[in-house]
C-alpha cells in the first residue's frame, strides 16, 4: 500500500507561511512545501490557504516548485472532491513542469478527473498525452499503464474490444522488455483483456440476435 504524504513527512507544523514578508529561497521554499503537504490529507482547506500564501509571497520561485505547489493544491481539491478546482491547478501547473516522468503522471491525473465528470474527450487528450511523453522517455511501464487507463475509458462507452486491443498493445510492450506482471500490475490488465474480449463477443451475440428477431417479425 503506498504511503500518503502524511506518513511519510512527520514535520512540524509551527511555521507562519503567510507572513507578508515570506520570500523564500528555494531550498527553504521547498521545505516549506514538504510541511505543508504533510498535512493535505488530514486538513485539506488549511493546505490550499497555506500553500497559496506560500506561492504569493515568493515570487521569485523557480517554475518547477511553483508548479509542484499548484499540483498539490490541485491534489488537496481533488481530496475535497472539487474536480473542477483541480482540473483547473493541474492544468496550471503543466507549463511549469519539464516533460518527465512528473508530467507524464499530471497528464494521467488530469485525464482521470476528466473521467470523474464523464468528459471522455478530455479525459482522452490528457491520456493521450501522458502517453505521447512516456513514448518519448521510452518509458515502457508507463506506456503500458496508460494504454491500460485509456482501455478503462473505452469500457465506459462500450467499446470492449478496442479496450481489448489496447491491452494486448500494452503486454505487447511488457513482453518486449521482459517486464514482470507483479511488477507493473500488468497481470491484472491480461485478465481485463480476456473479460473485455468475452463482453465485446456478448455484445455482439446480443446484436445479432435482435437483427434475427427483427427479420423473424418481417417475415410474419
Amino acid at each position: 500500500k503506498q504511503k500518503t504524504a502524511y506518513e511519510i513527512y512527520q514535520c512540524d507544523w509551527s511555521s507562519d507561511v503567510c507572513s507578508s514578508d515570506l520570500n523564500l529561497y528555494p531550498r527553504q521554499y521547498e521545505i516549506e512545501l514538504k510541511k505543508i503537504t504533510a498535512r493535505k490529507y488530514s486538513d485539506p482547506q488549511s493546505a490550499i490557504l497555506q500553500l497559496k500564501a506560500l506561492s504569493e509571497n515568493s515570487p521569485n520561485t523557480p517554475d518547477s516548485l511553483k508548479g509542484r505547489t499548484f499540483v498539490e493544491i490541485g491534489l488537496c481539491y481533488a481530496i475535497l472532491n472539487r474536480t473542477d478546482s483541480a482540473i483547473l491547478m493541474t492544468r496550471k501547473a503543466l507549463p511549469l513542469m519539464p516533460p518527465d516522468l512528473s508530467k507524464i503522471q499530471l497528464y494521467r491525473n488530469l485525464g482521470s478527473l476528466y473521467q470523474l465528470q464523464n468528459d471522455r474527450q478530455n479525459a482522452y487528450s490528457g491520456f493521450r498525452e501522458a502517453l505521447k511523453i512516456a513514448s518519448d522517455l521510452k518509458d515502457t511501464v508507463l506506456q503500458a499503464m496508460v494504454y491500460g487507463e485509456i482501455a478503462g475509458l473505452f469500457t465506459t462507452e462500450y467499446k470492449y474490444d478496442s479496450a481489448a486491443l489496447l491491452i494486448g498493445q500494452a503486454l505487447s510492450l511488457a513482453q518486449l522488455k521482459s517486464l514482470k506482471y507483479e511488477k507493473t500490475g500488468l497481470g491484472l490488465l491480461a485478465k481485463s483483456a480476456e473479460l473485455y474480449m468475452a463482453m465485446g463477443e456478448q455484445g455482439r451475440d446480443r446484436k445479432s440476435t435482435r437483427l434475427n428477431s427483427s427479420h423473424t417479425d418481417i417475415s410474419r
